[in-house]
């Protein structure tokens, strides 16, 4: 319903030519099996979040086909991999868990240790977002359309590596401990987002590999524990890094 409010806000301001919005990787229907979804593949879920994305994505091509492109306005709906990066202090997020519990010198907890996701540096998709609105205002017809902005395909990676390849940077080792919990609420364990249409019609790609991303985000939390961070300071210096 918020996707609702904006897009009717956008139908009756004049002056607006552009709306991207944000939705997830969660939307497909995941069958869960081997395969990176492309931007005409099923949506659907079975959790109340994924199910709530796909019908965004409904109401978002709706307004698109019955009222915003006879006016000339460029609607796109953009689904990221999962991402990460230094500032993120979110509970039951598998980096900030992992980081809170190395600070304070305990062995990070991991809930789906092969889980695989298509985990990306936040400035990537930030970068694809910048770049597909440019395009949408040069261009209204030719991107207006649904986006996957995600890693390359071998950077979709299991849980587990993720939190040993943080734990390998943060440094003294700790031991990461397995704590899977019958009773929790469904997570699908593999999900992978095919990022070609933009890679061809968007000339946009990923920069970092997630070794580097990784490297980028461990570095950030190390200088945050530090007396004098400037969290604005070292955000900005890493931002012009990947520009």
């Amino acid at each position: 319903l918020g996707t609702v409010n904006v897009l009717e806000a956008a139908r009756k301001t004049d002056s607006v030519r552009v709306c991207q919005m944000i939705t997830t990787d969660k939307c497909y229907e995941n069958i869960e099996r081997d395969y990176a979804y492309r931007e005409d593949d099923r949506l659907g879920g079975r959790d109340p979040y994924s199910a709530s994305k796909a019908c965004a994505e409904h109401v978002i091509s709706s307004y698109r086909d019955s009222f915003l492109k006879a006016r000339g306005i460029s609607v796109s709906s953009v689904r990221a991999g999962n991402v990460i990066g230094g500032g993120d202090w979110a509970r039951d997020r598998l980096v900030p868990d992992c980081i809170r519990a190395l600070a304070g010198g305990r062995s990070p907890r991991i809930r789906n240790p092969r889980s695989v996701r298509p985990w990306q540096h936040v400035l990537e998709p930030l970068s694809g977002y910048l770049l597909l609105a440019s395009r949408q205002f040069a261009e209204p017809k030719l991107f207006s359309e649904a986006w996957n902005i995600g890693p390359a395909e071998k950077d979709a990676l299991p849980a587990l590596k993720i939190a040993e390849l943080i734990v390998r940077r943060w440094g003294p080792s700790q031991k990461i401990r397995v704590e899977i919990d019958p009773t929790a609420p469904h997570e699908a364990g593999l999900l992978k987002l095919d990022s070609s249409k933009a890679r061809e019609r968007l000339a946009w790609r990923p920069i970092y590999r997630m070794e580097e991303a990784l490297e980028r985000t461990v570095t950030w939390y190390k200088a945050s524990a530090e007396r004098h961070f400037d969290a604005l300071e070292f955000t900005r210096r890493q931002i012009e890094e990947y520009s």
